[in-house]
C-alpha cells in the first residue's frame, strides 16, 4: 500500500461536525485504508488553528504551503456553501482530486462555475450528501433493479431547509436520476413536501422536515412490489469510503448532471409553488 494518502482539509471555520466526523473515521473504523489528514488550513485562521492544535492535524497558513505535500484535498465547509467558490479556487491549484462536501454551492450558477473552476485546471471533483450512500437503499436496489423502481417517497429531518433539504433530495436523485422536468413544493408550517416528475413518467416526493425528530428513510416501488427503509447504516463512513473510492482511480464516481439538477430543484423550491425545468 502506497503511503502517499495525504488528505489537505480546506475549510472556512473547521469547527464543525463533518471535519471531525472524517478524521476520526480516518483514524479509526478506514484506518486500514492508509489515507491521513495530512494538514488544514481555513479562512477563519483563529479558530482553525485551534481546531487543528485540538486534533493533532498540522496547521498551515495557505493552500500554497500544501503544495507537493499532499495527495488530495477535501473543501468542507458544510454549513456555508457561499464560501466554497473562493476555497475551490484555491484547492484546484493543487492539481489533486478534490471533494467538496454538501451543499455544493449557493445556486445552480454557482455549481456551473465550480465545475468550469475543476475543469480549467484538470481537475476531478465530486460533491454529494452522505444520504447516497446507504447500505438500505443499495439492498433494494441490487434487489428490486434501479430500472425498475418507478417512485420514491423520501423523507429526512435536520435543520433550515436550505441546509438540510439537500439530504432527502440528493437521496431521491440517486435512485431516480437527474431527468426531472418538473418540481413543486408544498408547505404546511415548518414542514416541506417536494414533487418531482421524471422525463419517463416516474415519480418522487421528498419530504423535508426542519426541527422535526424523525428517521432518514423512505419506500421504493416498483410495478410490482415496494420496500419501506429506515436508515440505520454508517452514512458518514460510507460516504469518507466512497470518497477515497473515488480519490484512488481520480475518476468522477457521481454523475454531475445530478449534482447540478440537485442544486436547480433547491433553487426553484426556494418558495413554495411549481416550474418546470429547463437544461
Amino acid at each position: 500500500m502506497s503511503s502517499r494518502r495525504r488528505i489537505a482539509y480546506i475549510d472556512h471555520d473547521l469547527n464543525n461536525f463533518h471535519a471531525d466526523t472524517y478524521l476520526e473515521l480516518a483514524r479509526s473504523a478506514l484506518r486500514r485504508r492508509g489515507f491521513t489528514i495530512a494538514c488544514c488550513t481555513a479562512t477563519r485562521a483563529k479558530a482553525g488553528r485551534a481546531w487543528a492544535a485540538k486534533a493533532g492535524v498540522p496547521w498551515v497558513d495557505s493552500v500554497e504551503e500544501m503544495k507537493g505535500g499532499v495527495d488530495y484535498a477535501i473543501v468542507l465547509a458544510p454549513d456555508h456553501p457561499e464560501t466554497h467558490l473562493a476555497l475551490v479556487r484555491e484547492a484546484v491549484k493543487l492539481k489533486v482530486p478534490l471533494y467538496v462536501d454538501k451543499t455544493f454551492a449557493p445556486d445552480h450558477a454557482t455549481a456551473k462555475r465550480l465545475f468550469a473552476l475543476a475543469d480549467r485546471a484538470g481537475v476531478p471533483m465530486i460533491s454529494t450528501s452522505a444520504l447516497r450512500y446507504t447500505d438500505e437503499v443499495a439492498a433494494a436496489l441490487r434487489e428490486f433493479g434501479r430500472e425498475r423502481v418507478m417512485q420514491v417517497a423520501i423523507w429526512a429531518d435536520g435543520g433550515s431547509f436550505a441546509n438540510y433539504a439537500i439530504h432527502p433530495l440528493e437521496m431521491a436523485i440517486s435512485i431516480l436520476g437527474p431527468n426531472v422536468v418538473e418540481a413543486r413544493r408544498h408547505r404546511s408550517g415548518t414542514l416541506n413536501r417536494l414533487e418531482l416528475v421524471y422525463r419517463d413518467g416516474r415519480l418522487a416526493t421528498v419530504f423535508s422536515w426542519p426541527n422535526c425528530r424523525a428517521p432518514y428513510g423512505g419506500i421504493l416501488a416498483t410495478p410490482k412490489q415496494a420496500r419501506c427503509v429506515e436508515v440505520q447504516s454508517p452514512i458518514f463512513r460510507n460516504t469518507l469510503s466512497a470518497i477515497m473510492d473515488f480519490f484512488l482511480s481520480g475518476k468522477e464516481i457521481i454523475d454531475r448532471k445530478e449534482t447540478l439538477i440537485i442544486r436547480k430543484i433547491l433553487d426553484l423550491c426556494a418558495k413554495p409553488g411549481a416550474a418546470s425545468i429547463r437544461s
